[in-house]
């Protein structure tokens, strides 16, 4: 049997696209429970979702709502970001949305926002742990920072692109590159972390 699949990249796992296994032969009474347990999953699922899109939309307008209180407390700002685009994040989650309507939307923006909401996380830790005072640390997190979104926004999109068979390596390559960009960089956060306990430890040191 010959049968077309589209070229791997680096979401796709070693069977994806293919067939997952030889099809089973079975009563229509086990197939009927078979659906039902199935729509039972994905009903749940899609519920859990929708209690946590609910639970950061809530937090995101509190911190927001703080934050326009004091327009100078930054680390308000940031903790809003990280909950709104935790909120977007589940809400247009293209595999379980809690609404299916939008789950074209998730295909395009998702990847982004769960790029900002680990770029939030790295200006939450930057003003918690005191490290905001350091202008080479605030360069540098501003600098990663642009990377890792431009690098998701631009894989992201990469995939609704028209691709034909000559140009695969270019997209595997673009792909590795971008996925890089985003993936890589995510464990400045323990940079981050490993800074700021260094830094209690002893106050006067600077680096």
């Amino acid at each position: 049997i010959r049968v077309w699949s589209p070229a791997p990249d680096t979401s796709m796992a070693g069977d994806n696209a293919a067939f997952f296994g030889a099809p089973r032969a079975v009563n229509v009474e086990a197939l009927s429970l078979l659906k039902d347990v199935e729509v039972g999953r994905m009903f749940r699922r899609r519920f859990l979702t929708l209690i946590e899109t609910m639970t950061y939309g809530q937090l995101f307008l509190l911190s927001l709502a703080a934050w326009l209180r004091n327009r100078r407390q930054s680390l308000l700002l940031w903790l809003s970001l990280y909950f709104l685009s935790a909120f977007c994040w589940a809400f247009f989650d293209p595999l379980f949305p809690p609404f299916p309507i939008f789950r074209n939307v998730g295909n395009y923006i998702n990847s982004t926002f769960h790029t900002l909401e680990d770029i939030s996380l790295w200006y939450l830790l930057l003003y918690l742990l005191n490290l905001d005072s350091l202008p080479a640390l605030r360069r540098w997190t501003r600098v990663l920072a642009w990377i890792a979104f431009v690098s998701a926004f631009c894989d992201e999109w990469m995939f609704h692109l028209k691709w034909t068979d000559a140009q695969t390596p270019l997209f595997q390559s673009l792909d590795a590159v971008f996925t890089a960009g985003f993936s890589l960089v995510a464990i400045y956060s323990l940079v981050l972390i490993v800074l700021g306990l260094r830094r209690s430890k002893d106050p006067a040191r600077r680096f």
